[in-house]
């Protein structure tokens, strides 16, 4: 990725945050480094840092009689789609494509994957029938509170008449990651490094932020549990967000310097 392509994402991250945050401060963003943005407001001057956070990767090398493989979850998750699927088209609901994204490690037995694929066909049923009318171009989401335990985040549209639905899952995108102390404490450490070599240049600065975001691409599909929300983590900057980009939602992390 070029500088410039870099500087163009992390804008659009720092726009869609904007849209999330109500507080977020009134006033010109400058592109720059050190920090990555500048906010030039009416009450002062905001440093933004931008940041990605990756999915830590998985080591089982002490653990090998109990490892699953990726496999063994990929054929749960499929087996509980090709059940709401064929749940869904016996309630001849209209033509629908289906995306369903697990959280990390969602292999139920074969009485879960059957309870799964209920309550997942159930949930799209309810809003599918809740809307009024067919749009083919547009793509509709369904609120996290709706969504049963072990699913992530479900995405649908509708098809043409004639076509076939098209229900997957979600794990050709990559794994959900939801345990997310590491790679979070992780990403904001390579920021605190940063951030020690350039705090002599902050005097125009009344506070510095750091913007963590997770889910804008394959490494980074991370949705954080509560225990990872309620870790006090180690921060030199005033304040640290997590964005959920994917999502569509962000969360201030609990934090403390020494």
């Amino acid at each position: 990725m070029t500088r410039e392509a870099q500087k163009n994402t992390e804008l659009k991250h720092l726009e869609f945050f904007e849209s999330l945050l109500p507080e977020f401060p009134e006033g010109e963003v400058k592109p720059r480094d050190n920090p990555d943005f500048q906010v030039v407001a009416t009450e002062g001057v905001i440093g933004i840092e931008h940041s990605l956070v990756h999915k830590k990767q998985q080591d089982n090398s002490e653990n090998k009689s109990k490892e699953i493989l990726p496999q063994a979850y990929e054929s749960a998750q499929n087996k509980v789609v090709s059940m709401a699927r064929k749940i869904a088209e016996e309630k001849n609901l209209p033509s629908t494509w289906v995306e369903i994204f697990f959280e990390e490690e969602t292999k139920p037995n074969n009485e879960g994957c059957k309870k799964l694929a209920q309550d997942i066909a159930k949930v799209i049923e309810e809003n599918i029938r809740s809307k009024k009318c067919i749009q083919l171009d547009k793509s509709f989401d369904i609120n996290e509170e709706y969504l049963p335990e072990g699913v992530w985040f479900i995405k649908f549209h509708f098809r043409g008449d004639g076509e076939v639905n098209f229900w997957c899952a979600g794990h050709n995108a990559g794994w959900v990651m939801a345990s997310a102390i590491e790679s979070i404490q992780k990403g904001i450490d390579r920021k605190a490094e940063k951030y020690s070599k350039y705090i002599e240049n902050l005097e125009n600065c009344s506070e510095c932020w750091l913007l963590l975001v997770a889910g804008s691409n394959v490494s980074s599909f991370i949705n954080p549990d509560q225990r990872s929300l309620d870790h006090v983590y180690c921060s030199p900057f005033d304040k640290t967000f997590f964005m959920d980009f994917l999502g569509s939602k962000f969360h201030k992390l609990k934090t403390r310097w020494s």
